[in-house]
């Protein structure tokens, strides 16, 4: 496994031409048969490059490379293989029902996400979805809050916590936290801490619309 390939060096990665082609490298000045030898590489820029700035050290894999290699593209993981992961972290907190014996705390948190990412998918999220290791996290930290508490947690991870932040990171703010009123239980949501961010985050667009 050849994790973040397009964060190495181009002409490192050249070096696995002869092994994709035939199963052969030289090392040391031996032919070592590779044969029968899987390789699998993963880039969160499917080896093009990075222009947006989201991932540091990344370059375009070179063509040569790239042909070499069946390209597949790989999605987000379902809400329901999501809350086996995050509750598989092993802390009691993760397995709590909400509402009415519905859904576990790991479920809420991965409905929201999917939420996010359905988002990011058809354009009104600018920024990267929350990840699953970062939903591990912050179920974590749900689960042993309060109520009055969960939109301290959930700002932290979502954008346009300050009062200069662009107008794109406050939409996406906006986007991320409307994600999580519409799952998690109406009794939290429903809390002055969560009202008052709504208000503030409202404000804070109204005047970036008034310039």
């Amino acid at each position: 496994l050849l994790d973040e390939i397009d964060a190495a060096e181009p002409g490192v990665i050249l070096g696995l031409n002869s092994l994709l082609d035939g199963g052969f490298i030289t090392a040391g000045g031996r032919v070592i048969d590779c044969t029968g030898v899987l390789v699998v590489a993963t880039a969160n820029t499917s080896g093009m490059g990075d222009e947006t700035g989201r991932w540091g050290a990344r370059r375009p894999l070179d063509p040569a490379i790239l042909n070499r290699f069946l390209i597949s593209q790989a999605d987000y993981i379902s809400p329901e293989v999501e809350e086996q992961i995050i509750m598989s972290a092993g802390d009691k907190a993760l397995r709590v029902v909400y509402p009415g014996g519905e859904k576990t705390m790991a479920r809420l948190v991965a409905d929201s996400l999917h939420d996010i990412r359905s988002s990011y998918y058809d354009g009104s999220l600018h920024s990267d979805p929350i990840s699953t290791r970062q939903a591990v996290k912050l179920a974590f930290l749900l689960g042993h809050s309060k109520g009055s508490e969960w939109v301290g947690i959930v700002s932290q991870f979502c954008y346009g916590r300050t009062r200069f932040a662009s107008r794109d990171l406050l939409e996406d703010y906006r986007t991320v936290l409307n994600c999580f009123i519409n799952n998690l239980p109406p009794k939290f949501v429903g809390t002055a801490g969560f009202q008052e961010e709504v208000k503030r985050l409202n404000s804070l667009l109204d005047s970036s619309n008034n310039g």
